[in-house]
């Protein structure tokens, strides 16, 4: 059946582009996740069908190229390099990523229902890995996934009073689209390919319901019809255990971003679509083995590694991601990820950086990287539970200023991240950031709360020339002649004075797409 689809649908709009099955039939690396027919069956039963001659195209298409990944110069995906938590790193032929989870039985299921029956079937273009259930990740935006998931009632109200969701719901941004666009053009020297497509993405860290009972008392009443018949009550709860944290402004207005409940969901939301296997990432941390170039092993990491995301928001807030080493203190073989976790380490000149205990209080939240059989892999993003309530409390605060912020430099430069990351970025200043910076910046923690556009190849290609020879040699950059005492010592640790600062404001206003 599945064959009669891929002979259906054609690689390309134009009606002279080949079929998907003439696709499949040449040269190439593919990896597909090919439904039996009873999944394809099963499949018509669902949407009302009989037979696949009843699918439209739109619905024939969804289905032939959700299950196919495009490897291109690599070589096609296998089970040893399947990511047992997160998602693959190419997309399928939609431009969708596709999740993966190794569960308690030891079997990969894809998109959380597809699970493999038979896997790594090789062929001379590819491999193909027979699943149950047909591969067709949901069209829903994020901000409707989370409002039809049944566990998450209480943040999807959140989320509609304060207006939050509405900020949820954009995908490809359509001022780019341009299809007289060329792949690549020469700039500085350099070949750079043009990004064919442009995103908006977002994740959202989200309380269940069954936490905001354990946590806050909240008693969840729903009527016949599935939808909370309580409310007020609710509400009124959680208001004031907001106010507590982000003040009383605008109490009546939950929509306003200085009210306390739209600060509490804003600080649960970052403007990055994040893949959970992306959230932070392994290179060169002590003990670490890489593995393939293509395929970073995630399975021994001894030490704890993290990075840092903004939340999104008026008020926008710092949220330190970390994953837990299996050398530490607590043997985590899972390597869990926290939010706001704070550590003691062992960091004596001679010590390997193992995680020793955590600073009182602060265990962290820990996120789940699914929920359960509902699917977190939205259009535009992800979602992913949580185990206690996030708030950005003037104790988080404290935590995080005294610490000095390491980043890795990719993050600076958010459109070079993986899965559209906003990465971590150093230099807190107010929303409204202008290009006049405050006299005398202190040499503290500082971050810029909005997303950083990747500076032209000829901006890169002159800031990596200042950073040279590993000396603290003054020099001067002519594109950014603000930096006068800088080195390559700062990519690594940065405790941002005012040079610094300026730097980065100059480099953040380059631009990344023409």
């Amino acid at each position: 059946m599945i064959g009669d689809i891929f002979r259906r649908v054609r690689t390309g709009s134009d009606e002279e582009t080949s079929s998907i099955y003439g696709m499949l039939s040449t040269r190439g690396n593919y990896t597909v996740f090919l439904p039996t027919n009873s999944a394809a069956k099963q499949f018509l039963q669902e949407n009302g069908l009989s037979s696949i001659e009843q699918l439209n195209y739109e619905q024939a298409s969804l289905v032939a190229k959700s299950c196919i990944i495009d490897n291109m110069g690599e070589s096609a995906y296998s089970t040893p390099v399947f990511p047992v938590k997160g998602s693959f790193s190419l997309p399928n032929l939609n431009d969708r990523l596709l999740s993966c989870e190794l569960d308690e039985n030891a079997e990969y299921l894809i998109n959380a229902k597809s699970r493999l029956l038979s896997a790594d079937n090789e062929v001379s273009n590819g491999c193909i890995h027979v699943v149950d259930y047909v591969v067709a990740p949901s069209s829903r935006t994020l901000n409707k996934m989370i409002a039809t998931t049944p566990n998450l009632k209480i943040f999807s109200k959140l989320l509609e009073v304060t207006t939050w969701g509405d900020s949820l719901q954009k995908n490809l941004d359509i001022s780019y689209e341009d299809p007289d666009r060329p792949e690549n053009a020469v700039i500085a020297e350099l070949n750079r390919y043009y990004v064919p497509h442009r995103y908006y993405g977002y994740t959202a860290f989200t309380e269940p319901d069954s936490v905001f009972k354990v946590k806050w008392g909240i008693e969840l009443v729903l009527d016949k019809d599935g939808n909370i018949s309580n409310w007020d009550d609710i509400y009124k709860i959680i208001r004031q255990k907001c106010e507590t944290v982000y003040g009383k402004e605008y109490p009546e207005q939950p929509e306003h971003p200085d009210n306390a409940v739209n600060r509490f969901v804003a600080y649960h939301l970052i403007d990055a679509k994040v893949s959970y296997n992306r959230i932070v990432q392994h290179y060169n941390e002590f003990g670490y083995k890489f593995g393939e170039a293509n395929h970073p092993q995630v399975v021994n990491c001894p030490t704890n590694i993290w990075d840092f995301y903004t939340s999104m928001g008026k008020h926008r807030g710092i949220l330190k991601i970390t994953q837990v080493g299996d050398g530490g203190f607590e043997r985590d073989m899972d390597h869990k990820m926290y939010i706001n976790r704070f550590s003691i380490y062992a960091d004596g000149p001679n010590d390997d950086f193992r995680e020793l205990g955590i600073v009182d209080g602060f265990r962290g939240i820990m996120l789940s990287p699914f929920n359960g059989e509902y699917d977190n892999n939205a259009l535009n993003g992800f979602y992913y539970p949580i185990d206690d309530i996030l708030m950005y409390t003037a104790a988080v605060r404290e935590e995080l200023y005294r610490r000095r912020l390491r980043i890795d430099f990719n993050t600076i430069l958010p459109e070079s991240y993986p899965t559209t990351c906003v990465a971590a970025v150093i230099l807190h200043l107010k929303s409204d950031i202008s290009t006049t910076l405050p006299e005398n910046l202190p040499g503290y923690n500082y971050f810029i709360p909005k997303p950083m556009p990747l500076a032209t190849g000829g901006a890169i290609k002159e800031i990596i020339s200042c950073f040279r020879d590993n000396t603290m040699q003054p020099f001067n950059c002519p594109r950014f002649p603000k930096m006068e005492h800088m080195n390559s010592e700062w990519l690594w640790s940065i405790t941002l004075p005012e040079v610094c600062a300026k730097f980065i404001l100059e480099m953040t206003q380059t631009a990344f797409y023409p």
